[in-house]
């Protein structure tokens, strides 16, 4: 009898350890957009792209093919893309698989959200909690 491994069972020690997933998309990214890796320094990018998980693994994205892509269209559309209302309310629904909302993301009524997915961009929606105004005890 013929053992069937589920996609889950097979990504599982991935998605357990954090750094080589990070290393996993940081491989992805080099492949998709070498260019771009290049820019960043080793470090920086490593931070971007564990924010990045974190942000996705808030959605309920725990696919590593989702996983990439979400980090993916940080650098292709725009930082800040999940942010645009149409296309958060989608991801929002945390109850329908990975797969099936970045089905619904791909359909043409979600071209103009795409569009104004692109203004969410800048410095702050990389890793915005690093410019947020310094608290100071004084």
């Amino acid at each position: 009898m013929a053992m069937k491994l589920r996609r889950s069972q097979i990504e599982q020690p991935l998605l357990a350890d954090r750094a080589a997933l990070v290393e996993d998309i940081i491989e992805h990214l080099e492949e998709c957009l070498p260019k771009v890796v290049a820019a960043y320094p080793l470090g920086y990018l490593q931070g971007i792209v564990n924010e990045s998980i974190k942000i996705a693994l808030d959605f309920n994205i725990t696919d590593t093919v989702y996983l990439r892509m979400f980090t993916d269209l940080r650098w292709r559309i725009a930082p800040g893309w999940y942010k645009q209302p149409q296309i958060n309310a989608v991801l929002a629904d945390r109850a329908t698989s990975a797969e099936a909302r970045f089905d619904i993301l791909m359909t043409p009524r979600f071209d103009s959200a795409w569009e104004e997915a692109c203004d969410y961009e800048g410095p702050q929606e990389w890793r915005g909690h690093l410019w947020e105004p310094a608290q100071h005890n004084d």
